[in-house]
């Protein structure tokens, strides 16, 4: 990854409402970080942290104090990150984490001035794991921060969004994003990276980084695969969930961008996320009806809340691409 992750562009105003209460002491103990993947949650978190900790108390991080460097470095002990449990297949935040967090929590800090929890992401807490956090989050020990980040409130259950203060990240304006990209020299990719990233500095970053090539060639087997037999759609699921599993979230942004400027063409021939196929959307919006895009639209929906009740992956990729193939027959 590019050394400029750690950048943080646009959502200035939430910042400076962040720095203004931890100045004053009144940060809320249970902060929820919503808005896309890439668009800096996780970074604001840990310039909050550093924030709240540096020894020169000024408006930005100095990136100098033993603080801000032992953050930088994962090292901290006061700074405490809680991602899915590794010991555990599904992608969750167990209740073992939870219990092995409290019991650490009961100890005081090492050198912080300020403590701070940082779950992400947040969505993956199960019910359990989040009833169990409950009276912690309602009533932390002193000098104690929570930051929980996800894409989503609504992807928590009802009593940790009431315990919590949302901060809102919108994306980064175009014209803010074209400007900072341009020191990249990106060519003919520039257009396709502002429009994929869609206002998210870290996923512009990433595609930048290698993973546009790689989405181009998923893309590519995936609109082969589509559009051939039975048999060869199911060798590409089977290769693809038992081999690229995690790349998941990239195949479904593949198909969401690729039906999406199928239907835009119909509408307006015109193309917003993949440019650089224009004759094949046109194609695909020649042959698959409007009725049908919205019910494989509304599948795709589906997909995603399946998949976070660990619904077998094999089993929706292939329904989702039989149903795409029987679209484009019409």
């Amino acid at each position: 990854m590019l050394r400029e992750s750690m950048t943080i562009i646009g959502n200035e105003q939430k910042r400076a409402s962040l720095l203004n209460l931890a100045r004053r002491s009144k940060l809320h103990h249970c902060l929820l970080f919503e808005g896309p993947s890439g668009i800096g949650k996780k970074n604001t978190a840990i310039w909050l942290a550093k924030i709240l900790n540096c020894e020169e108390q000024a408006a930005e991080p100095c990136n100098r104090c033993w603080h801000c460097k032992a953050i930088d470095g994962k090292e901290h002990p006061d700074i405490i990150e809680i991602s899915p449990d590794p010991n555990l297949k599904t992608q969750v935040i167990s209740v073992s984490q939870a219990r092995q967090l409290i019991k650490r929590l009961q100890t005081h800090t090492f050198r912080a001035q300020w403590r701070v929890v940082i779950f992400d992401p947040a969505e993956t807490m199960r019910p359990a794991t989040a009833n169990a956090l409950l009276k912690t989050f309602e009533e932390p020990p002193s000098f104690t921060i929570f930051i929980l980040i996800c894409k989503s409130a609504y992807q928590l259950i009802t009593t940790i969004r009431s315990r919590s203060q949302r901060v809102r990240f919108v994306p980064v304006a175009e014209e803010t994003m074209k400007e900072w990209l341009g020191k990249y020299n990106l060519g003919d990719n520039l257009p396709m990276i502002l429009s994929l990233s869609e206002g998210c500095p870290q996923r512009a970053l990433a595609l930048i980084d290698g993973e546009l090539d790689i989405w181009r060639d998923l893309r590519k087997r995936f609109v082969a695969a589509v559009t051939q037999s039975t048999s060869q759609r199911f060798a590409f699921v089977k290769s693809f969930c038992t081999e690229e599993s995690h790349n998941w979230d990239d195949l479904m942004d593949i198909i969401s961008t690729v039906l999406y400027d199928t239907m835009l063409f119909q509408k307006c021939q015109s193309v917003c996320y993949n440019k650089d196929m224009q004759g094949l959307i046109e194609q695909w919006s020649n042959r698959i009806m409007p009725s049908n895009l919205n019910s494989i639209f509304q599948q795709l929906d589906q997909i995603k809340m399946d998949r976070r009740l660990n619904v077998n992956a094999r089993l929706l990729l292939d329904s989702l691409m039989t149903n795409i193939h029987a679209g484009l027959r019409g």
